[in-house]
């Protein structure tokens, strides 16, 4: 496998306890229609990323929105609407 983008900093929640192995992202798919990237981490948190250039024309991912829930098993995600702008999530949890 080949790296593609190392993040220099993490917008993820860093676990400090014993069971370092959940951390950070679990999940991450590209959006629809040029619309960045979702990351999903271990504590529950979608992460919404914009691909930019820098000055340099290096590759950058821009942290442009972040949902924070109780979410537990997520089974399914689905965009909807005309410009998949809102995102269904389909969870364990009944709220």
């Amino acid at each position: 496998a080949d790296c593609l983008f190392e993040q220099k900093s993490s917008d993820a929640s860093i676990a400090s306890d014993e069971n370092d192995s959940q951390r950070g992202f679990i999940s991450a798919v590209v959006l629809p229609k040029d619309q960045g990237l979702l990351c999903v981490t271990f504590d529950e948190q979608f992460l919404f990323y914009d691909p930019v250039k820098d000055d340099e024309s290096m590759f950058q991912l821009n942290l442009r929105r972040r949902l924070v829930g109780s979410n537990e098993e997520i089974s399914d995600l689905k965009f909807l609407g005309d410009e998949e702008r809102y995102l269904a999530v389909a969870t364990n949890i009944g709220q």
